[in-house]
């Protein structure tokens, strides 16, 4: 939550920033300075609200995606898009008690709940497998690619309309640095998610191996005495 309140305050502030050569013209051009104002916070506020409403609806879209795709679910659909035996963000998105700094207590934590389900060794192995399987799938590498390769292209269309600003009146200028902001934010939030989902799968991997050589040694100790 605190990560998303900060990125929103950065993109208020480069509304703000380009809006600042726009605004001076406007002043130039003998319009009122209340006017000027309101037409900014105007501005402001629609912008805010389409991206409060892009993320909300981005949200909701991908998990009604995901109720209809296990709706219609088949065997061999589910070799291409498998799903684990335990739904890790189910488990442990509730979990707020915790302390970030401690990493190693947040690792055995995680690896309790995971436990929780995942009784017996078969589990363990099993779910290291559809790791393996989601890491090494092209799937979100290709999408965090394309996404930074677009995300570039359109800070570069903004770069050349903010060095051609004088070959656009205010309003198109505006309107465009407007949707490439939307479409930036929408992208940023992406590559967020998507690195997100990538980093994540890697750890749980990590600290699957971690917990089956752990019981593994336990196992042969226990043999050996």
């Amino acid at each position: 939550m605190k990560n998303k309140r900060n990125a929103y305050l950065i993109i208020n502030i480069i509304l703000f920033l380009i809006s600042i050569n726009p605004l001076w013209q406007s002043y130039l051009d003998n319009i009122k300075l209340i006017e000027i104002v309101l037409a900014y916070l105007l501005i402001a506020i629609i912008f805010n609200i389409m991206i409060f409403a892009s993320d909300y609806l981005s949200n909701k879209i991908f998990n009604w995606y995901e109720k209809r795709l296990k709706a219609k679910y088949t065997l061999y659909e589910w070799l291409g898009h498998p799903y684990p035996s335990i739904d890790i963000k189910k488990r442990l998105s509730d979990k707020k008690n915790f302390t970030v700094e401690e990493f190693e207590e947040n690792c055995n934590m995680i690896k309790k709940e995971i436990s929780l389900e995942l009784r017996d060794l078969k589990g363990w192995k099993s779910y290291k497998k559809y790791l393996e399987l989601k890491i090494n799938s092209p799937r979100f590498p290709s999408l965090l690619s394309s996404s930074q390769s677009i995300l570039i292209a359109l800070i570069g269309a903004a770069v050349i309309t903010f060095l051609n600003f004088s070959d656009k009146s205010n309003i198109q200028l505006v309107i465009s640095y407007f949707f490439l902001l939307i479409a930036g934010v929408g992208l940023a939030k992406a590559i967020d998610l998507w690195s997100s989902i990538i980093d994540r799968d890697r750890f749980l991997l990590v600290l699957v191996n971690e917990y089956i050589e752990e019981k593994e040694n336990e196992i042969l100790q226990n043999e050996a005495t």
